[in-house]
């Protein structure tokens, strides 16, 4: 399968070329032994700057991905609109506008049970990927003043994690949502055999 083993692990400077060299490997990507070796430096640059790294930090390495802006997928947010008024008995309403790396940019409205799971279907409708919210874990982090989200989306029977930070808590859950997704459109372009037997073709 490809995506979030249960067995998740957390990489940092300290842990060797066996430790990532199985971590691609439960993420979906075939690597091999000489393969790792030659990501192997970039993976501890990267460690030496960050207490952690995480799984969309090793697709970016295995993909060769440059985005600046860290994305490990195609789409960003441009816009994020949320309303509720439960008074006048209206569903929770979003309305979100996304930009794809072709310079695309595609505006979705949505209904759904609250304004953010609203913003879940319409980055659904907009990036064409049906991904379900399976776990989503929110911490405000008051030193800093910010909300650290961290969503497990499920995607046809495979699970991706995406992670964010943002000072409004609705901001942070949907922006961890949509590195989820773009973490399931990174890995299934990079793995379409793999794909294809997990799903049984």
């Amino acid at each position: 399968s490809v995506g979030v083993p249960s067995n998740m692990l957390v990489l940092g400077k300290h842990s060797g070329k066996h430790a990532v060299g199985a971590r691609l490997k439960a993420l979906g990507f075939d690597v091999s032994a000489q393969r790792v070796e030659d990501l192997f430096p970039d993976f501890k640059r990267l460690a030496d700057t960050c207490r952690e790294v995480t799984d969309a930090d090793l697709v970016r390495l295995a993909t060769g991905d440059a985005r600046v802006d860290g994305r490990v997928g195609p789409w960003r947010m441009r816009r994020t609109e949320l309303r509720v008024d439960w008074e006048d008995g209206t569903k929770p309403y979003a309305r979100i506008t996304m930009e794809h790396d072709n310079g695309e940019r595609r505006t979705v409205s949505h209904e759904g049970e609250g304004p953010v799971d609203a913003a879940f279907a319409a980055v659904c409708a907009v990036t064409g990927v049906p991904g379900v919210i399976s776990i989503l874990d929110l911490h405000h982090i008051a030193t800093e003043g910010v909300v650290r989200a961290e969503a497990i989306v499920e995607v046809e029977g495979e699970l991706y994690s995406g992670k964010a930070r943002e000072v409004d808590i609705a901001d942070a859950a949907v922006a961890a949502f949509v590195a989820a997704i773009n973490q399931a459109v990174s890995l299934r372009a990079a793995n379409p055999r793999r794909i294809k037997m997990a799903a049984g073709a």
